[in-house]
């Protein structure tokens, strides 16, 4: 205790203090848990980015080789019957599948990164929300009321 008082019950003392200890324990608490969820929302707001990225990468690449080819056939795929005959680039193909299988990937790991993290959000809350509502709360009303009964009873 900051102030040392002389002329109070020392069992009154002693009881302030005591809630006192515990309610800055569970303010503490509290802020480690805070702490946890920030890190919780930014480590899902990384992920939400990079499941978004990795799914309108995927979606640009099979587009790409799934549209109308304008230039030389009715479709741009290699198995379609064309009007005229299609020429491909094989390289820029292979690279584009490559692109493909590694986004896909990526899709599958941020899908179950994503659903990991979103757990840990609402965990961290709902500690953070426990430590607010059961210690924060309780040692808060318990202390003042334990002081403001004190100053009634010196009036």
């Amino acid at each position: 205790m900051a102030y040392v008082p002389d002329s109070l019950n020392k069992g009154d003392v002693s009881a302030i203090q005591a809630t006192k200890e515990n309610l800055i324990a569970s303010v503490n608490s509290g802020l480690e848990h805070l702490k946890m969820l920030e890190q919780s929302l930014i480590a899902y707001r990384s992920i939400v980015e990079e499941n978004t990225d990795a799914n309108i990468e995927y979606a640009d690449i099979f587009n790409r080789w799934n549209e109308p080819d304008r230039h030389s056939s009715t479709y741009g795929l290699p198995a379609v019957m064309a009007q005229t005959v299609a020429t491909y680039d094989t390289e820029a193909l292979k690279k584009d599948n490559q692109r493909l299988a590694a986004c896909k990937d990526a899709k599958e790991k941020s899908e179950r990164q994503r659903d990991t993290y979103f757990k840990a959000i609402v965990k961290s809350f709902a500690a953070l929300q426990s430590d607010l509502n059961n210690g924060v709360g309780i040692y808060n009303q318990q202390l003042f009321t334990y002081i403001e009964h004190l100053n009634k009873q010196s009036k």
